[in-house]
């Protein structure tokens, strides 16, 4: 057969990147780095780890917000759970 070229991605918005291994977590790197090829990336990541918390939700904690550089790009921190993050991003 004969390659055909596939046109590229156009996206409506920037991507949200979060995860539930916290922000020290290396494969957040390499996702942030592969994610920019398709456009402006935004990083809120639990300040933690939160494996298997990604659908809770923290309901009478004061949560604090942080920011780090990670492959360098200003990333933004979350003491809450991944859902915690995602809300944070959406509604800040």
């Amino acid at each position: 057969g004969t390659a055909t070229a596939t046109a590229p991605i156009t996206l409506p918005g920037p991507i949200l990147l979060t995860n539930d291994d916290g922000v020290d977590s290396p494969l957040l790197e390499h996702a942030l780095i592969y994610l920019r090829k398709y456009g402006e990336v935004i990083v809120v990541a639990p300040a933690t780890e939160q494996s298997w918390k990604s659908k809770c939700m923290t309901r009478r904690q004061r949560m604090a917000a942080g920011e780090v550089e990670i492959a360098g790009q200003t990333c933004h921190t979350f003491s809450g759970t991944p859902s915690d993050c995602v809300n944070y991003a959406v509604h800040n």
